[in-house]
């Protein structure tokens, strides 16, 4: 009986240790990613990029995309990098009106080039494409593809070419823009949580049979394994410099949000501007605003593809397949 008494004191101690570390280290986690992440707000507007960056890099460094995998090169960048291509006319795009099926309904179609004359990136992105095939390609054909083991191992070993390439183009270390600082004190907090958990289990579930403490726990013991695997997302921050950087692309957002400063200010390339849209994921909203002051965008291939989502659809396609391993 003496030494059960301990055994129940010992739990308890230990239960209290981890909790007040729990309940002071949490909230100073939180507290500060929150400072870190404060978004940007300004009604500023700039009229052309503040940077020289490919659309993946803006994309991919500055910008949440669509996939919440902020500060890294990523495949919605590749998309829009395979948009850029439809611009230059190397990719020629089809619309099957009569199809439902989205990913049936557009066609990317690879125009005869000579390879070699490409810059490396915008090479490998062609190489990206010819695994799925060498023509013609439905993106419900390259959803297909993907679905082969072998090909989805040589798009993923591709993309991880292309990804170093473009940052290294772009002179580009992610690091110093967006930051994952303390990831693994995060991972220590929930893997602490989960402990306490089982004590107070033990202590109040096995020795005092109080059924609702079980349940509670159990539910701890949950959200802290959540929180062990996503804390790379929760910890991520942007640097002082990616905070400068990503106000500054924020005042170009505006102006390309603005339907009256589109109108005032017209830029030289409206693809360009359809582009950077699709980084900051207005692409709709821009065209929409393109046909409300009677903008005609010289590309209609590089149109069609973003008014029928192809963006958004190629992206999805790439991201879930690429999760699979």
């Amino acid at each position: 009986m003496k030494n059960e008494k301990l055994i129940i004191i010992f739990l308890i101690a230990v239960y209290l240790i981890f909790k007040w570390i729990i309940f002071i280290v949490m909230p100073i986690f939180y507290f500060r990613h929150k400072k870190l992440n404060t978004h940007p707000k300004t009604d500023e507007i700039i009229y052309s990029p503040p940077f020289e960056y490919d659309y993946a890099i803006v994309n991919g460094i500055y910008l949440n995309d669509l996939h919440n995998e902020t500060g890294s090169v990523n495949v919605n960048g590749l998309t829009i990098e395979i948009a850029k291509l439809i611009k230059k006319n190397y990719i020629s795009v089809s619309i099957d009106d009569d199809v439902i099926d989205k990913e049936e309904k557009i066609t990317l179609v690879l125009n005869h080039m000579n390879i070699k004359k490409l810059n490396s990136t915008d090479k490998e992105i062609i190489n990206i494409l010819q695994l799925f095939s060498k023509h013609d390609m439905t993106l419900k054909d390259i959803k297909t593809k993907l679905n082969n083991k072998s090909v989805l191992k040589k798009f993923i070993f591709q993309l991880k070419i292309w990804k170093r390439d473009i940052e290294q183009k772009n002179r580009i270390n992610p690091n110093e823009y967006y930051r994952y600082e303390h990831v693994g004190n995060v991972e220590i907090v929930a893997i602490l949580t989960v402990f306490a958990s089982i004590i107070r289990i033990i202590i109040y579930g096995f020795l005092m049979h109080i059924a609702f403490i079980i349940a509670a726990e159990i539910i701890l013991i949950m959200f802290s394994i959540l929180l062990f695997f996503t804390s790379k997302v929760i910890m991520g921050h942007y640097t002082e410099m990616g905070y400068y950087h990503l106000t500054k692309w924020i005042m170009f957002k505006n102006y390309l949000s603005s339907e009256d400063e589109l109108q005032k200010h017209s830029p030289d390339d409206w693809e360009d501007i359809l582009l950077y849209a699709c980084c900051f994921g207005i692409e709709n909203d821009v065209i929409k605003n393109f046909k409300k002051i009677n903008v005609n965008v010289n590309n209609n291939d590089l149109e069609k593809f973003i008014e029928n989502d192809g963006v958004k659809i190629l992206s999805d396609i790439f991201y879930k397949e690429v999760k699979r391993i």
